[in-house]
């Protein structure tokens, strides 16, 4: 059911339900994202040798040290460099991972040095605005030419409603986990996510009942095919259904016609067009099959 969308708030009460009955934890959670993320590096851009990892101060930013680690150890010859936006983060990570000393905060950032940008500033929970100084940056990011991987959430789009707030990475692909966010398929979302993935780690079916109504559902291919029915060969055009097309008004005939045409592609056995009489004689010149009315004002007056 990937063709299920979420909120922001039905994923976070997903996750609360999962902790709270001990499913999984917070910290295997972000584990299996940070791995899933690795996985689909290694696969698909395992000749980028040289990455750096925006870092934000909250668990997105979380997701990006530990992937960081991971891509490390993969031993595919990572040079990874970590950019973290909050000084307070980026020495909270010093105390916490010695151990990994070639990690560096960027000076002067020259992303033409890189080969793969990995965005983990903000995730689904951002509800402001993003500041002039981040927006410099995310500007510099979009205009890279990079690769650009956005973890679970472009920074700076609504997982919402796709609305940028303010200004927002333009990823080519976003790794998103449990479950789809509206906010990724609507308004400016669908030009900022790229091309996205979902991992829901084996909880998906969970997920959907838990969450009994989802915000929307994409309307995919399999959905239009299971919603068409079959029509049998011995079937003729009157056992098919009838669909009206009311429309045509001055200098707008084409629409009429487009969307006649799409009845009858979509299985529609008879469509009758009623439109005004001027154009009434040349839809069977567009499309032979239509059946064509004409109308006036006087006809729609009670």
């Amino acid at each position: 059911m990937n063709e299920c969308l979420f909120s922001k708030s039905q994923i976070r009460e997903f996750e609360e339900y999962l902790f709270e009955h001990e499913i999984i934890s917070n910290d295997k959670l972000k584990e299996k994202a940070a791995k899933s993320c690795e996985k689909f590096i290694l696969k698909h851009f395992s000749s980028k040798k040289n990455v750096i990892i925006f870092v934000g101060k909250g668990i997105n930013g979380e997701d990006g040290v530990l992937l960081s680690r991971l891509l490390l150890n993969s031993q595919n010859n990572y040079k990874i460099t970590l950019f973290f936006i909050d000084k307070l983060s980026e020495k909270s990570y010093k105390n916490n991972h010695a151990d990994l000393e070639v990690f560096d905060t960027c000076g002067q950032l020259d992303l033409s040095v890189f080969d793969i940008i990995i965005d983990c500033i903000f995730g689904i929970g951002l509800n402001r605005c993003i500041d002039k100084k981040l927006t410099e940056l995310i500007i510099q990011i979009n205009q890279s030419s990079l690769p650009i991987i956005s973890i679970d959430m472009p920074s700076g789009l609504n997982a919402d409603n796709g609305c940028v707030m303010g200004s927002a990475v333009k990823a080519t692909h976003t790794l998103t986990f449990l479950g789809l966010k509206f906010g990724q398929f609507t308004f400016q979302g669908l030009e900022f996510s790229g091309k996205v993935s979902l991992f829901d780690f084996g909880l998906g079916h969970l997920l959907h009942k838990f969450c009994k109504s989802p915000s929307a559902r994409l309307l995919l291919p399999k959905i239009i095919n299971e919603l068409i029915p079959y029509r049998q060969q011995h079937m003729y055009k009157n056992m098919n259904g009838h669909t009206l097309v009311i429309g045509g008004d001055t200098g707008m005939f084409g629409a009429l016609i487009l969307a006649a045409r799409s009845a009858l592609m979509i299985g529609s056995g008879l469509v009758t067009v009623l439109t005004r009489k001027k154009h009434a004689s040349l839809v069977s010149l567009h499309q032979p099959e239509l059946i064509s009315y004409t109308f006036t004002k006087k006809d729609f007056l009670y």
